[in-house]
């Protein structure tokens, strides 16, 4: 399956048209009224593979609509995709040790929030976020340290192509080191969504590398974030820059150790 680049494209909504547009679970409905305000709702439902952009085939009752007063000849319109405002937390499909002296790499599936961008002539004005999921929240870390994360469902595989190609998630690969002298256990994984830049692939959307050290057991790892597409995309167009700038080089906070009972319990942050 191909991907519907289309869905990034700009749009016309004429006077009194209407609009849908679908991502997995994540259906927008856009419309313009009679005096050219602008009108917008959210539904949620199940996820899919589904990706429409088009006359909607029909209207669900019910919706809550937030309305916008643009000027009149404002007609242009397209959907913004971003990543999370929170990092998230992520378990291995199957606990695993990592030996010394190894790396490992794994895809994790990151759901997408959705932004109506409008074209006016001072720029573009970005309606409310939305998310394509509804997640939940957990806490990582200490209670001096820790942060307030997303803790997704979905579980870091091995082989990307065992992921389904939801239209609303986008696939982070992740390459731990272990440059210990011990096997280290990869229990959870928490990673940085906000340093990740969404690149489009032909079949789904990716975001760059992240790689995540471990130099010395029982000590916090190091995370670099790697400034190019995945080597599976050679080159492809970006479509989100990170929400805030990526570090120039490694920072604390990828790999934390704690011990237990003698023995080695690995959580990546």
């Amino acid at each position: 399956m191909l991907y519907p680049v289309a869905l990034w494209e700009s749009q016309v909504l004429p006077h009194q048209g209407v609009f849908e547009w679908k991502s997995g679970p994540l259906s927008l409905f856009i419309k313009r009224t009679e005096d050219g305000d602008w009108l917008w709702a959210a539904q949620n439902g199940v996820e899919s593979l589904e990706a429409y952009v088009g006359k909607p085939t029909n209207i669900p009752d019910g919706l809550s609509w937030t309305r916008w007063a643009f000027s009149p000849e404002v007609e242009r319109f397209r959907i913004v995709p971003r990543l999370l405002d929170k990092s998230v937390v992520v378990r291995p499909q199957f606990p695993l040790m990592v030996p010394p002296g190894s790396h490992v790499r794994f895809f994790v599936p990151i759901p997408l929030v959705f932004r109506i961008s409008v074209e006016t002539k001072g720029g573009e004005c970005l309606l409310e976020p939305v998310s394509s999921l509804a997640l939940n929240t957990v806490w990582f870390g200490d209670l001096s340290e820790g942060e307030l994360c997303y803790g997704l469902l979905t579980r870091a595989v091995r082989d990307a192509s065992e992921l389904h190609l939801f239209p609303h998630r986008a696939i982070c690969p992740v390459v731990l080191h272990n440059n210990t002298s011990v096997a280290i256990p990869f229990n959870k994984i928490c990673l940085k969504v906000c340093y990740l830049t969404l690149y489009q692939g032909p079949d789904r959307l990716w975001t760059n590398t992240i790689n995540i050290v471990m130099q010395k057991a029982g000590t916090a790892g190091e995370s670099t974030f790697e400034c190019t597409p995945p080597g599976n995309l050679g080159t492809a167009p970006r479509l989100a820059e990170p929400l805030q700038p990526p570090p120039t080089g490694a920072f604390h906070g990828g790999l934390d150790v704690a011990h237990f009972k003698g023995q080695v319990k690995a959580f990546l942050s």
